[in-house]
């Protein structure tokens, strides 16, 4: 899941604490070339949406750009998969049918993550894609902030517990006296909130997989 603080990994990206971002956004004139890879409801992913998925992941992850791996390699199956839950959340997306986002706020983001002055030109990319790139990620921002953030109610006793047994002993660990719980305990509760939506994001994917139609086609079919 593209995720973003980043459960990418070394290839996804997120945002600060556990708040999936889902990068990379399925062209809706993507080149057909080389085949269908998988169908969404009725939604296609082509193999090229894929080797552009995984360029713009080394593009905003800092990394060097990629060979195009082969069709059954492990990294064109991960970016397939982030590829099929992109349309997932895509669809929903639509549905909210929330308000536009302004073009100087996707400008910032790209400075937020400091590529705004990387030459996209080496990965096969222009700046448009890095534009659309940005503004997807923050429509997936703002869909998971307003559908789970909000939902993600965090209670004093949880974070009284993730005091006294997570971060005070890591800190004594460390050899830092840990702050007065009152100090830390606003982001404690943004931090457990994020990552309680987070799991909540996870769960409705799960839902989506097993209620929309998902056809991954062979890789050697034509």
């Amino acid at each position: 899941m593209f995720r973003s603080a980043r459960h990418f990994e070394a290839n996804r990206v997120r945002i600060p604490l556990l708040i999936p971002v889902l990068l990379a956004a399925c062209s809706g004139g993507a080149e057909i070339v080389d085949g269908v890879a998988a169908v969404v409801g009725r939604r296609a992913i082509t193999w090229s949406d894929v080797r552009r998925q995984l360029r713009l992941e080394a593009f905003f992850n800092h990394q060097p750009p990629p060979a195009a791996p082969p069709k059954r390699s492990p990294a064109t199956h991960s970016g397939l998969e982030r590829l099929i839950e992109q349309q997932l959340l895509r669809a929903e997306i639509e549905q909210a049918n929330l308000p536009p986002i302004e073009d100087r706020e996707i400008e910032k983001r790209l400075e937020d993550l400091k590529v705004s002055k990387t030459d996209p030109a080496p990965y096969g990319l222009t700046r448009q894609d890095l534009l659309g790139q940005a503004r997807w990620q923050r429509e997936v921002d703002r869909f998971v902030e307003v559908r789970f953030t909000a939902a993600a109610s965090i209670s004093p006793v949880q974070v009284e517990t993730y005091y006294e047994k997570t971060l005070a002993p890591e800190l004594k660990a460390k050899g830092v006296e840990p702050p007065p719980l009152e100090e830390v305990r606003r982001k404690i509760e943004d931090s457990l909130r994020e990552q309680r939506a987070n799991e909540l994001l996870e769960a409705w994917l799960l839902e989506q997989r097993a209620r929309v139609r998902i056809q991954v086609m062979d890789p050697e079919t034509p």
